[in-house]
């Protein structure tokens, strides 16, 4: 409806890797720009023509939370992955990954999107000679995983997925639940901990200003995406000096040193995720907030 009817010259979204995937075919045939707000990197990986997204990709966030494992000399892990897109590509980079790291997945145990118990899966995890154990997934499956995982009484450090970087989280799994899980995560969300010298911190506080009092809530990092890709497009569309579609997605190639909530985004003919391991930081939940780690 969006191309045929409404003759739009761009989308943005969206926001779910699945939905991306779904949608991908159609703006390859209508040969229009989609910016999508979602992780997995198979969405622009192969590089497809008219497919970009601000999201930094899951390999990324994978790679920060082994070298957090490799600081902590943990080697020894157990996965805990969702059953949909964005988990199944979670899982496929942590696969990929982890010998290239010196990491050893000692459990790997799937979870639908939609259950409401992990306990069988976290027992089984519990009884293996894991160090750490990584889930991947969005809400409300690892907020589940939280709340079961303090039932069981289990200690093993927990981290969780750039798909929690929300407050909502914290709220669903609970404060107590969620003390002192481990997780990579955009800057957005940890602006007030940046040193003022960080090349994001003006663009982020400006950011909180203007979100927090009209939309009473804090920020998200879902927010952020969304913000970052109309940016983004706004930009290459006053590059362009055009509102057509092939002049605009060959402005999006273009984009260089663009700060977003998201990080510095890079674009070029052979990336359009634009993004490095650098856009995300490492975060503990601590007293029901966020503490910036590294």
């Amino acid at each position: 409806r969006l191309i045929k009817r409404d003759r739009v010259v761009a989308v943005i979204g969206p926001s779910t890797s699945g939905s991306t995937l779904a949608i991908v075919p159609k703006v390859e045939e209508a040969k229009i720009p989609l910016i999508s707000c979602a992780a997995a990197r198979k969405i622009v990986e192969p590089v497809r023509q008219w497919v970009f997204k601000v999201a930094a990709s899951d390999i990324l966030a994978v790679k920060k939370i082994f070298t957090d494992l490799k600081q902590r000399d943990l080697t020894k892990i157990a996965i805990l992955t969702a059953s949909d897109a964005y988990g199944a590509g979670g899982r496929e980079d942590i696969k990929e990954l982890a010998p290239k790291m010196g990491i050893t997945l000692v459990a790997d145990e799937v979870y639908g999107p939609k259950d409401t118990d992990m306990t069988a899966q976290l027992t089984r995890i519990k009884g293996t000679a894991a160090q750490a154990i990584v889930v991947w997934g969005t809400n409300p499956g690892p907020a589940v995983i939280a709340r079961n995982r303090a039932q069981l009484k289990i200690t093993t450090p927990l981290y969780m997925s750039s798909g929690v970087a929300s407050k909502k989280f914290i709220e669903l799994a609970g404060p107590e639940n969620a003390e002192g899980i481990l997780l990579p995560a955009g800057r957005l969300i940890v602006e007030a901990q940046l040193p003022a010298t960080h090349p994001q911190k003006s663009l982020l506080s400006k950011y909180i200003r203007e979100y927090e009092p009209r939309f009473k809530q804090p920020v998200s990092t879902f927010g952020g995406h969304a913000w970052d890709a109309m940016m983004m497009l706004a930009q290459a569309i006053r590059n362009a000096k055009s509102v057509e579609p092939a002049a605009i997605r060959d402005a999006m190639e273009r984009v260089r040193g663009f700060y977003g909530t998201g990080g510095e985004f890079n674009f070029s003919p052979e990336d359009h995720s634009g993004l490095t391991e650098e856009a995300f930081a490492m975060v503990r939940i601590t007293k029901g907030d966020w503490e910036l780690l590294r």
